[in-house]
């Protein structure tokens, strides 16, 4: 085995030992036994079906009720057939862009690397990291003690600050950048920080910083505190882009992140019209069985059969990025909806999937079809 081969075998042992942890900490962290005794339905069947459900088809019990498999009566093997199971997506899909995962996985080279195309994207003020940064419109580094000074060209800007790495909303903050008496802060929540406190921030972690986008008015009316994005799957072999999926999150209470696994709506979207359906909460969230939501829980906007502005421009959005990257045959894309259109938040290399496939399985014969491509079978 040459070097390469060896590093490359190396990689994916990891990857697989990461990725098995991940799936085993899901399982043991999810508390079934609650669960199964709410659900109309044999609490001991529950319990084999979830046990059964992981060890044979890969599938969480998580999934199992976000799915509401319980509520089918009919065998385990037939009614797990639509879905993608939890152990492909953990483990197998997010291989195909291991080599150039990167563009992906860090929100620097991702801005970086699709700013040179004709794509939407949120403006991307710098890069901020433990010695100081990179101001992205000129190109200028500058040192932490000149903190103060950049942040100073953002003055009255409403602004998100994110981690370059990371995922599900974590460590995510927005803020109004404010100036007073020639003094920086934060206004983050409604309480206002002193910038030479946050900046504790960036001597742990690195950082960008982008404009926070207005969202366009019809989903303003159903949420307003959050950006509400589509998650929407690209398949691109080269030939065709084919849509895999789409929804929505939706914020609730007074979140600012649309997170789904902190308590946002994923929402079901037709991909033909852009028709929204029901909303759920993410089982591991709630901790509850609850019907789904036709309107909002807290604004009680219809959401059922409202539809998405902008729709058949978001998706030829994401087709076209999608193929200005082909060495990325797998993206799972967060597009926002503005008042002048669709605008690209980010690309993920390996979704979630469970939160498209509560709308619908997505493990149909065309999607079998891509994956045997790249030797894996869903």
């Amino acid at each position: 085995m040459g070097g390469e081969e060896h590093l490359k075998f190396l990689s994916r042992l990891e990857y697989k030992f990461r990725t098995f942890k991940e799936q085993v900490g899901a399982f043991v962290e999810f508390n079934f036994f609650k669960l199964a005794r709410q659900a109309d339905r044999s609490f001991l069947l529950q319990v084999w079906e979830c046990l059964w459900g992981w060890l044979r088809y890969g599938l969480l019990p998580k999934s199992y009720y976000n799915y509401r498999l319980y509520e089918d009566k009919s065998p385990l093997s037939k009614k797990v057939r639509p879905y993608v199971s939890d152990h492909s997506y953990f483990s197998k899909l997010g291989q195909v862009n291991m080599r150039h995962n990167v563009i992906l996985s860090n929100k620097w080279v991702f801005h970086n690397y699709f700013d040179k195309y004709p794509v939407p994207l949120p403006k991307c003020w710098g890069y901020f990291h433990k010695n100081g940064g990179i101001w992205k419109e000129t190109g200028e580094t500058f040192g932490f003690e000149e903190l103060p000074a950049i942040f100073k060209r953002m003055d009255g800007l409403k602004v998100i600050i994110k981690p370059i790495r990371g995922s599900s909303g974590s460590r995510i903050v927005v803020a109004d950048v404010l100036v007073e008496d020639d003094r920086v802060s934060l206004l983050i929540s409604g309480a206002k920080v002193p910038l030479e406190e946050f900046a504790g921030n960036f001597k742990k972690s690195d950082y960008i910083v982008e404009e926070r986008l207005p969202q366009h008015s019809a989903l303003n009316a159903i949420y307003a505190n959050s950006v509400n994005t589509v998650r929407i799957n690209t398949l691109n072999d080269t030939k065709e882009v084919k849509l895999w999926g789409a929804i929505i999150k939706l914020g609730t209470g007074s979140a600012e992140i649309d997170n789904w696994g902190k308590g946002s709506l994923c929402v079901g979207i037709d991909m033909e019209t852009g028709k929204m359906s029901t909303g759920s909460h993410d089982i591991f969230y709630s901790k509850k069985i609850l019907a789904p939501f036709r309107v909002h829980p807290d604004t009680k906007a219809q959401i059922e059969g409202a539809e998405l502005p902008y729709w058949q421009e978001l998706k030829e959005t994401v087709r076209k990025a999608a193929e200005l990257a082909p060495i990325l045959p797998y993206i799972a894309w967060d597009v926002a909806i503005t008042p002048e259109g669709p605008c690209i938040i980010e690309g993920n290399g390996r979704s979630d999937l469970s939160m498209v496939q509560v709308h619908g399985g997505l493990n149909y014969p065309e999607a079998k079809e891509f994956w045997r491509q790249f030797g894996i079978k869903l």
